[in-house]
C-alpha cells in the first residue's frame, strides 16, 4: 500500500559551542532521478521524483559560527543488483576559537549486501574535498602557516589543502529502520589512505546499539 516516503523538517537552535544554527531537511526514501514532471499535476500530486526506491536527501543548516549545506544520493539496488551507489556533495564552513575552515568536496561509494548473510555488507569509496584553512588567530607558528618560504618542508595548515581518501569496510546492521531505528545494532570498521596535502592513514570502529 502506498505511504508517506518523504520528510520535510525545518528546525533551528542555539549551541554553546557552534552558535545559533538553522536546520532545513528534505529527505525522500522512494525517490526516481529519471521521473521528471510532465505537469505541474505530477508536482502537485507527489509522483514526480517518486517510485524506483532510491534515496534523496537535501540539508541546510545555516548558522552564525557554523553553515553545512549537504545533498546526497543513493541507489541501493543498482542495476537491481545486491551492489549499492551512493553519492554526496557537500559544502561546510566553521568559525572556530583559534581559526577558521571551509570545506568543499564529493563522495562517491559502492557497497555490497551479502546473499548468506543479508545482515552484513562491505563498501569502498572516495571522497576528495578542498579545505581552506583561515583567519589564525596567533601568526608565525610554522605548523599552522608553513615555513616553505624559508626553505623548510613543512606546508603548514594555512591555505588551500587537497584531501583524497581512498577507503574500505565491513557493516553489521540489524536495525529495524537506517533512518528512525527503534531496535538492532549498528557496528562498522572502516580504513581509509588520504594523500593530498597531507598523507595519512585513518580508521574508524563505530558501534550503537538501538
Amino acid at each position: 500500500e502506498e505511504t508517506q516516503t518523504g520528510r520535510l523538517m525545518i528546525g533551528a537552535g542555539v549551541n554553546s559551542n557552534a552558535g545559533l544554527v538553522g536546520n532545513i531537511v528534505v529527505d525522500e526514501q522512494n525517490f526516481d532521478i529519471t521521473r521528471l514532471p510532465t505537469s505541474w499535476d505530477d508536482i502537485r500530486n507527489g509522483t514526480a521524483f517518486r517510485g524506483a526506491g532510491q534515496r534523496f536527501r537535501l540539508e541546510a543548516a545555516p548558522g552564525t559560527e557554523l553553515q553545512r549545506y549537504t545533498a546526497t544520493f543513493q541507489e541501493p539496488y543498482l542495476f537491481d543488483t545486491r551492489v549499492g551507489l551512493s553519492t554526496s556533495a557537500s559544502y561546510f564552513t566553521r568559525y572556530f576559537y583559534d581559526w577558521a575552515e571551509g570545506r568543499v568536496g564529493g563522495r562517491v561509494g559502492l557497497g555490497y549486501q551479502f546473499v548468506f548473510a543479508p545482515d552484513f555488507s562491505v563498501n569502498t569509496g572516495f571522497r576528495g574535498e578542498s579545505v581552506d584553512i583561515f583567519n589564525p588567530r596567533v601568526q608565525g607558528i610554522p605548523d599552522i602557516q608553513g615555513n616553505l618560504n624559508t626553505g623548510g618542508t613543512n606546508p603548514g595548515m594555512v591555505g588551500t589543502n587537497s584531501v583524497y581518501g581512498f577507503s574500505g569496510g565491513l557493516i553489521h546492521d540489524t536495525r529495524d529502520s537506517p533512518f528512525l531505528p527503534t531496535e538492532g545494532h549498528l557496528a562498522t570498521v572502516e580504513f581509509e589512505q588520504v594523500i593530498g596535502t597531507f598523507i595519512y592513514p585513518r580508521g574508524v570502529f563505530e558501534a550503537r546499539q538501538y
